[in-house]
């Protein structure tokens, strides 16, 4: 064996995707698996508590992208924009809170004694948002006058 093939197998073995650590997790990627079905041979337990962190940062960060808009409230901006938040912590809760239910485990367990208390202030951070509040309120207030389909309607009416 010559030295540069040892190296390569040395830096082979630091740099293998293959090993958890290292790899990424796959809640922060498209998953590339038909009909977005979650690739739960690539989901390890040590994905969950990352996942649910950084979903709830990016949900919080969105929300604020919202409420920060210096334009009127419309539809677009705040009833689609809000729609639109929140991908990655679905990602992580519809694949957990599903196997939570169907196959759970005492590291399952564990993990839901500590994520539901910070999954619920994050819940009312938003539900309780003032500012989120008044846009929703405007569109919801101007929704007569805005020439919307009965889908676009219902969605502010149940926003």
């Amino acid at each position: 064996m010559n030295k540069l093939t040892l190296l390569l197998l040395i830096m082979n073995l630091f740099t293998n995707t293959s090993n958890t650590a290292h790899s990424v997790n796959p809640f922060f990627k498209d998953y590339a698996t038909p009909f977005q079905i979650p690739p739960f041979e690539e989901i390890k337990m040590e994905h969950y508590k990352p996942g649910f962190e950084q979903g709830m940062k990016e949900h919080l960060d969105e929300i604020n992208s919202i409420t920060n808009n210096k334009k009127a409230a419309t539809f677009e901006n705040t009833i689609v924009a809000l729609e639109r938040t929140g991908k990655t912590l679905d990602k992580v809760s519809d694949v957990f809170f599903n196997l939570l239910s169907s196959n759970t485990n005492d590291q399952m367990d564990s993990l839901v004694q500590e994520m539901s208390p910070k999954l619920s202030a994050h819940s009312d951070s938003i539900l309780l948002n003032k500012e989120l509040f008044h846009r929703v309120k405007s569109v919801y207030g101007s929704r007569e006058n805005l020439d919307l389909n009965p889908e676009q309607i219902r969605l502010i009416e149940e926003t």
